[in-house]
């Protein structure tokens, strides 16, 4: 709830609901305003205007101690100057009850730490989400957006950035702030956009190998770039690894060249193409995890229908052209999901988990016109390789 006024004015909050027993089921209708520390707890943003809780994430075990953990996006805080934007890590923790409350502006690096956004509105916090085990070290880690950070070189507005902030063993504890201005220490990969105002890192997805080399990869949307016209959008995925930190832990996404990862082209002018972005789970029932790209704005089954375009993971003995565009795929390649018309099919994209109980992922494709208040469609998952596009 972003705009609850916890600790001021839009200073955001979170809740956390706790699972239930059958035995114990959830009622019709459960007022947040009556969770109590034996049901859950609330997660209070710190100051004003920090729109805490605009995104959260469970994003696996960062600091190693066997628990999972929790991140809460505020992009709006202004510790690096204004709008520099924070994500808060909660660690889980078992041997002691939450009270009921947490304050973001208490956590002190044995219960959570804060990561600040590297410069004045970054907006870093935008996006987060896990990262998987992305170098391969045994620890989860995790990815941060920061749509609106700036390439120091070249020097525009809104070029975007993300970040992989690193997991640490309990030997190695986080202190109860760092600064993503700083990624050696902070121990992060930055992974710069490459065109001015492109709005990289305005959304993430990280956990999944992608490319079958046994490492979680990340994607980063970046729905702005122009590559094939004003707003075509472009998604980039980066591969994960032990080896595929440079020294000095910064990534131009320029130089993406199928070996580390590769960028895939919204189709024509204003789709805005990876606006929301999702590694799904196999969905296809091929062994291998894929990945589903919308593009909002596309007009295939007329004027702002939208299409999602389910991108199939591939063997590593079949990799990944450094640059390719959804509407190019080939059937064997990609499945195209179109809406109607005016449905902005794929303002939202998520996985679905095995709805239907038939051992394949399936997909959740937002709408804004599905009816006047909106829609989701569920995609079940196939095996049967389909051959084109459908309604």
């Amino acid at each position: 709830a972003s705009r609850a006024d916890a600790n001021g004015y839009r200073s955001g909050r979170t809740y956390v609901i706790y699972g239930r027993l059958q035995s114990d089921p959830f009622p019709a209708i459960l007022p947040l305003g009556d969770l109590d520390a034996s049901r859950g707890f609330v997660i209070n943003g710190a100051a004003t205007y920090d729109q805490s809780g605009r995104v959260t994430a469970a994003i696996g075990d960062v600091n190693g101690d066997g628990l999972d953990d929790l991140a809460v996006g505020a992009s709006g805080t202004d510790f690096y100057g204004s709008a520099s934007g924070s994500t808060y890590v909660l660690f889980g923790n078992a041997s002691v009850a939450f009270s009921g409350v947490v304050e973001l502006s208490e956590l002190d690096g044995s219960n959570g730490f804060r990561i600040d956004g590297a410069e004045a509105f970054a907006n870093s916090g935008v996006a987060v989400t896990r990262a998987g085990d992305f170098n391969a070290d045994g620890i989860d880690d995790v990815v941060i957006g920061a749509v609106n950070a700036n390439r120091s070189d070249l020097n525009p507005f809104g070029t975007g950035s993300a970040f992989v902030l690193l997991g640490r063993p309990p030997s190695l504890p986080f202190p109860a702030s760092l600064s993503l201005s700083a990624v050696k220490p902070a121990k992060a990969l930055r992974l710069d956009g490459e065109l001015d105002q492109s709005s990289a890192g305005f959304v993430v997805d990280g956990g999944t190998d992608i490319n079958g080399d046994g490492y979680d990869d990340v994607v980063i949307g970046a729905y702005r770039t122009d590559f094939n016209g004003t707003a075509s959008g472009s998604a980039y995925v980066v591969f994960g690894g032990p080896d595929v930190i440079p020294p000095d832990r910064r990534l131009d996404l320029s130089d993406l060249d199928g070996s580390n990862g590769f960028r895939i082209d919204g189709t024509a002018e204003g789709d805005e193409a990876a606006r929301s972005v999702s590694f799904p789970g196999d969905f296809n029932g091929d062994g291998r995890a894929d990945l589903l790209v919308p593009a909002e704005r596309a007009d295939i089954a007329g004027p702002s229908s939208g299409s999602s375009y389910l991108i199939y993971g591939r063997p590593l003995d079949r990799p990944y052209s450094p640059q390719m565009t959804l509407g190019s795929l080939a059937s064997t390649e990609a499945l195209r999901i179109d809406g109607r018309e005016i449905d902005y099919a794929g303002v939202s994209v998520s996985a679905a988990g095995d709805m239907n109980g038939d051992g394949l992922q399936d997909l959740l494709v937002g709408t804004l016109g599905g009816g006047e208040g909106g829609g989701v469609y569920v995609v079940f998952g196939d095996d049967r390789m389909l051959k084109d596009g459908f309604e």
